[in-house]
């Protein structure tokens, strides 16, 4: 972990192979959020399409993303619980990878 403060508020995303829907919706989120404490968790649910690598590249250079990667693509529910394990804030909010 690191040693900043809690966020008030952590997104949970799961993602399979959503690698042309994330960048839209993690702009979105940022601008919604912008000035308030917050964290995205994104985890990648075992893509195969790139989704892994073009979120830890946007992660190096967006200190409120958060990506856990799952080895193999193991569902929505497995994907939520290791979100909500990693999440730090006292609301923690969920979201799917497409925006819906």
């Amino acid at each position: 972990m690191n040693d900043r403060p809690a966020p008030a508020v952590s997104i949970v995303i799961p993602a399979f192979n959503e690698r042309e829907c994330l960048p839209v919706v993690l702009d979105e989120i940022a601008q919604a959020m912008d000035g308030r404490s917050y964290e995205v968790v994104v985890v990648d649910d075992g893509s195969t399409d790139g989704t892994g690598e073009w979120l830890d590249a946007r992660a190096a250079r967006d200190p409120h993303l958060v990506v856990l990667h799952l080895v193999r693509n193991a569902g929505q529910s497995a994907a939520f619980h290791a979100g909500f394990h990693r999440a730090r804030a006292p609301i923690v909010v969920t979201l799917d990878a497409d925006g819906q």
